[in-house]
């Protein structure tokens, strides 16, 4: 059975920030703040974004290959089967493996976790490379349907000689790197439903619990029940930014989306991007556009919906304010430990989410129309007849929500 973690994942990815930037320094620098500032609030997930194997560093844009016949601009790290291995002008201890640094994570009592791509490397087609445990080459499986954002790999048919067999050589590798996260890319734009799957069978295969995360959103609902069962979480939107179009558009998603929210299954409503993020954009990054009345909306309807707190910005760069938010107790024992966690009828103006824990009853209400995004969150103990919004510490009387029957009723 695929793992299925039982509570969403928390942890910090490093994509908002630094782009195929990301080095082992900066990566290092980040899972240390992680494990002394962040691990005992439960984030532990330490995810290292896409470009790994690719030899530069650069913006948020994907570096996509220009190709002079069957010579790229830049040739890509692989190993002798087409499969991507880490940069060793980015990842210097990492020659051949990502082994010593997922040493170095565990040794933090985090996990550690790998973007990876749908499909196989265009290089590897090109040169015609073998794929391990089969009889044919990388160019006898692919399927013609390409990734529409970035050109570095080739589409791929799972069904084809040869097509699990490559799927199942980078799962090995995974397995030996003891990876407990993966970032499959580029999954669900089209939803490629028979690569997932292969992935999904094979991660099963192996002994270790690794999360399966899908992106990009929008995936169709009529997939739903395949794309739940085929992983722990997946993205329902492109790529969010701090910008309050986005965060609208991600509250009604969040809604839509809830009825597939359980067993393990997590729709993720993407990273946060709080803190400093795009560093490679300007000399020093730039601090998120997000007001505190936004960054309180975001981070309490992602906790309600139990998304995955996946932090996107530089750790070390969060304000006090940032970090007392991300560890808000009443949040994190929502996204830990509340269950059926639903949004009530829609009235076209508000948003309003409810759940429950053993002692706790919450409320909540979002209402991204006119940029106002003034979340309030209430919390009523079991046996009480006062709620209490939880960032004000106000006292009401008997709001009127929590006179609903009991939720799991």
């Amino acid at each position: 059975m695929l793992y299925k973690p039982a509570s969403p994942p928390m942890g910090w990815n490093s994509f908002d920030c630094y782009g195929w930037s990301a080095d082992e320094k900066t990566f290092v620098s980040n899972v240390d703040f992680m494990a002394e500032r962040l691990k005992p609030y439960g984030y532990e997930y330490c995810v290292l974004d896409f470009c790994w194997f690719y030899p530069e560093k650069g913006k948020i844009a994907p570096p996509n290959q220009i190709w002079n016949g069957d010579t790229p601009d830049v040739s890509l790290t692989l190993d002798a089967f087409g499969r991507p291995l880490p940069s060793p002008e980015k990842f210097p201890s990492c020659f051949g493996s990502f082994k010593p640094l997922a040493d170095y994570v565990h040794s933090k009592g985090l996990r550690f976790g790998l973007h990876f791509m749908c499909g196989v490397p265009r290089e590897a087609v090109v040169k015609r490379m073998p794929i391990k445990g089969a009889s044919v080459s990388a160019a006898d499986i692919v399927s013609g349907n390409d990734c529409d954002w970035l050109n570095l790999n080739c589409g791929i048919d799972p069904t084809k000689p040869g097509g699990r067999e490559y799927i199942r050589s980078v799962v090995a590798l995974a397995g030996e790197w003891q990876l407990d996260f993966i970032k499959l890319d580029d999954a669900l734009r089209p939803y490629r439903k028979a690569e997932v799957e292969c992935w999904a069978e094979e991660l099963d295969a192996l002994p270790g619990k690794i999360v399966l995360s899908l992106s990009p959103g929008e995936p169709p609902l009529s997939e739903a029940e395949s794309i739940s069962e085929n992983c722990a979480m997946w993205r329902v939107m492109d790529d969010l930014w701090d910008k309050p179009a986005h965060l609208g558009k991600i509250t009604a998603l969040a809604a839509k989306w809830n009825p597939c929210l359980g067993r393990g299954s997590y729709p993720d409503l993407d990273m946060l991007p709080l803190g400093r993020i795009l560093y490679t954009d300007v000399k020093n990054g730039r601090k998120s556009r997000l007001s505190p009345r936004m960054k309180k909306y975001m981070l309490s309807l992602w906790c309600m919906a139990k998304s995955p707190l996946m932090i996107g910005s530089e750790l070390g760069a969060l304000s006090k304010k940032e970090l007392e938010l991300l560890t808000h107790p009443a949040l994190t024992d929502i996204l830990l430990r509340s269950r059926f966690n639903r949004p009530l009828p829609y009235n076209g103006k508000v948003y309003e989410w409810v759940s429950e824990t053993e002692t706790q009853v919450y409320y909540a209400a979002f209402n991204p129309s006119l940029n106002r995004f003034c979340p309030v969150v209430y919390s009523l103990p079991c046996g009480c007849v006062r709620a209490q919004e939880v960032f004000t510490k106000k006292r009401v009387k008997d709001h009127a929500r929590f006179l609903l029957p009991p939720i799991g009723s």
